[in-house]
């Protein structure tokens, strides 16, 4: 047995030699199989990535391919094909390629058209599409792009609120908040786009861009410059009014303007009433022992409600050392019958029957003695602040009333009457040269001549009985005075000389005429004598001369 066992142990370790080979071998060809399938795979996903070619549908897809050409085809459309080198497709076919930016760019007229091509933007301050590959059209050109937003800003918040009141005088400052953040628009104007108004007003106030800022997505606009000029005599009706393209977001997107009637809130007056005259002013001027002082204050005022407030009337004395102080005091109620406001700011306090004549007085108002129509208190009247004097029997009372009404009317007066007379003495100027302008042209002398002419002799009157004169001589008898003493006149002369020549023709001595001529003791006829200056015309002749008739 041992021997049968020791012949079996070469051919186990043979055995087992072959089946080490044998397996060796076939792990040496599992791991070309291996390999062989590992650079099969490699190859076959290397050669799908890069070639992009086959996928491609238009030209422009083909042209993202580096080693891409298009091929169009007659009828439309094309294959791209991997031609394995550097491929050129014409711009015509596919304008987008950077190479056809400086082409292509120029001709574009739409702002998202140039946005939509490669290597294009538009130009805002030229307005055109340029080749541009470091800047991109922006949203204000083209809002629908992507990454724009077009949403323009809206106002989210106003302060005060509309509708409401702004109650601290001129310290106002009016606050709009947005939706987003803003900014000034590029080009907007800087003195006139944003304007403040109120109701009542002729012209707004337009608010340089000094008194405004924008900040965190709001516009405050300060308005205590324009105010503190202002004297509110009531609560107004007051807003703020925006251009449109004023204010713009980040991406140019323009606010779209706030217009007046959208935004108006009520400035209410916080100013008191001030007391500007007195009437009477002074004490030049008594005041009525039965009168009333009024007092003008620079707004319309109102009486308090309730009437609970007093006035106090005192009267003045002047002591031993020349001081001056109240010995007597009446209360006087601010309401009526005691007080009453006439015209709207002027408050009359009447004084029935608590005045003395010739005593001087002083009037004092408490705090709130009058309000505003926005109740805002007036300030009070200190004790000889105000003064005035009551009239006694010699003064002239004048009616109490505004000063410079009267002075007006007395003006008016003078001016009437200065004119009533300038006209009644040019009236009676031209009637009285109308009436003597024919009397006046016949005294004075003619144009030319060189002396007056003599007032050629009338014919001798005769004298005839009353109840035989014609009518022509009673409408003679009717003239002017002066004109029947000419005649007269005339008369005597004319008779005068027809006698001294008569005499100088009588037979005798020449130098009897003149006894001749005188009036006889015994006879009753006389020569013609000249008439006095009372009587009309009375020509009388001798009698006994032929030429003459009996008187």
């Amino acid at each position: 047995m041992s021997h049968g066992f020791t012949e079996m142990a070469p051919r186990r370790l043979g055995l087992r030699r072959r089946l080490a080979l044998l397996l060796l071998v076939q792990a040496s060809g599992s791991n070309r199989f291996r390999g062989l399938q590992a650079a099969t795979s490699t190859t076959f996903t290397t050669t799908k990535t890069v070639d992009p070619c086959p996928s491609a549908t238009t030209a422009c897809e083909c042209a993202a391919g580096e080693i891409c050409v298009w091929k169009p085809y007659a009828q439309g459309g094309g294959v791209c094909e991997n031609v394995g080198t550097k491929g050129h497709i014409d711009c015509f076919l596919c304008a987008q390629q950077a190479h056809c930016a400086t082409i292509t760019c120029p001709g574009i007229a739409s702002p998202c058209s140039c946005a939509a091509s490669a290597g294009c933007a538009w130009d805002d301050a030229a307005s055109g599409c340029v080749s541009s590959l470091l800047s991109s059209t922006s949203c204000t050109a083209c809002p629908t792009q992507a990454g724009c937003d077009v949403d323009p800003p809206l106002l989210a918040s106003y302060y005060p609120q509309r509708g409401g009141s702004h109650s601290s005088g001129a310290d106002l400052r009016v606050v709009l908040r947005f939706t987003k953040g803003v900014k000034w628009c590029s080009g907007s104007s800087t003195t006139d786009a944003v304007s403040f108004w109120c109701a009542g007003s002729v012209n707004e106030q337009s608010v340089p861009r000094t008194h405004m800022q924008i900040s965190s997505g709001a516009l405050t606009i300060d308005m205590s410059w324009y105010l503190s000029t202002v004297q509110l005599e009531s609560a107004r009706t007051c807003g703020i009014s925006i251009l449109p393209t004023t204010i713009c977001d980040e991406d140019e997107i323009p606010f779209a303007g706030l217009a007046r009637q959208d935004y108006s809130f009520q400035l209410l007056d916080t100013n008191p009433p001030i007391l500007i005259d007195f009437d009477p002013n002074g004490l030049s001027v008594a005041v009525p022992l039965d009168g009333s002082v009024n007092l003008l204050w620079n707004e319309p005022v109102m009486l308090p409600v309730g009437g609970d407030l007093q006035a106090i009337l005192s009267r003045l004395e002047v002591d031993s050392t020349g001081a001056t102080s109240a010995v007597q005091s009446v209360p006087i109620d601010l309401k009526a019958p005691s007080a009453e406001i006439i015209s709207s700011s002027l408050l009359r306090i009447h004084l029935d029957t608590l005045l003395r004549a010739g005593k001087t007085y002083t009037l004092e108002l408490p705090v709130g003695a009058v309000t505003d129509l926005a109740g805002n208190p007036c300030a009070d009247l200190p004790a000889q602040a105000y003064n005035f004097r009551a009239a006694t029997g010699g003064d002239v009372v004048v009616t109490q009333g505004s000063t410079s009404s009267t002075a007006v009317g007395v003006v008016i007066l003078i001016v009437s009457l200065a004119v009533f007379c300038t006209l009644a003495g040019g009236i009676g100027t031209v009637k009285l040269w109308r009436s003597h302008a024919s009397k006046l042209k016949a005294y004075l002398p003619t144009e030319g001549a060189a002396r007056r002419k003599p007032v050629k002799s009338a014919p001798i009157s005769m004298a005839v009985p009353e109840t035989s004169k014609p009518a022509s001589y009673e409408s003679a008898s009717a003239s002017p005075f002066a004109e029947e003493k000419a005649r007269a006149e005339s008369a005597y002369r004319s008779a005068a000389a027809a006698a001294e020549r008569l005499g100088k023709d009588a037979p005798g001595n020449p130098s009897n005429s003149s006894t001749e001529a005188k009036t006889s003791a015994t006879g009753g006829g006389t020569w013609a004598q000249r008439p006095s200056s009372k009587a009309g015309p009375s020509p009388k002749v001798h009698p006994g001369r032929d030429g003459f008739l009996g008187g």
